[in-house]
């Protein structure tokens, strides 16, 4: 345990002496901004002998650039015409990680699967050959809801596929940004999203929870 803790200290280090001597220091998000503050803060309350005042120091020198995203490609895209819509379709398109907390999210749609609530289900987003279990119970459990399954190579198909999304969701604990439903909205899909992390920021308070 206390190996972990230094070897997350050592990178809170390098974060904060590398954005002292920039000239410019910028974020993607305010989110993202004030999770640095806010570590920065707790950073020169265990090293006394830190220069006092250095978060005013950088505050003064950062700037938010939410980042651009091409729309064009996904502008262009159609629908795919094979898929029945009379039923909603709910997308997941984030990492197959703990971060974005995929056992919520999958353990909701197993209740309203109980309730004989009306849905299909799209996976999408990265995965990895180690990644959480609930997504092989979900094969599993949800399997006569799943229109797809995995991740996709192809842009256009993975464009397709939310296209034909309703409703995208996110329950993540870690996210600075969230271009993946920034795609999946622009696509198309309303969000549902907690009321915490950069989310706010980008939406609405009618698309959190």
């Amino acid at each position: 345990m206390q190996v972990e803790y230094e070897r997350d200290l050592h990178f809170a280090v390098t974060n904060l002496t590398t954005a002292s001597c920039s000239d410019r220091v910028a974020f993607n998000s305010v989110y993202n901004m004030e999770s640095f503050f806010k570590g920065c803060i707790e950073m020169e309350r265990k090293i006394p002998d830190m220069k006092l005042n250095l978060t005013d120091e950088l505050r003064k020198k950062s700037v938010v650039l939410h980042p651009g995203v091409d729309f064009s490609q996904l502008d262009e895209t159609p629908a795919s015409t094979d898929v029945d819509d009379r039923s909603p379709v709910i997308i997941w398109n984030h990492r197959w990680e703990y971060d974005k907390n995929p056992d919520l999210f999958f353990r909701t749609l197993f209740q309203l699967d109980d309730l004989q609530v009306d849905y299909k289900l799209v996976i999408l987003g990265q995965s990895f050959e180690q990644h959480p279990e609930i997504f092989d119970k979900t094969r599993e459990r949800l399997g006569h809801r799943l229109l797809h399954v995995g991740y996709v190579t192809e842009r256009e198909k993975y464009y397709q596929w939310l296209r034909q999304g309703t409703l995208i969701v996110s329950t993540a604990n870690h996210e600075f940004f969230g271009i993946a439903v920034i795609e999946a909205v622009r696509a198309g899909c309303r969000p549902l999203l907690p009321n915490r992390l950069s989310y706010p920021e980008l939406f609405p308070r009618d698309y959190h929870l």
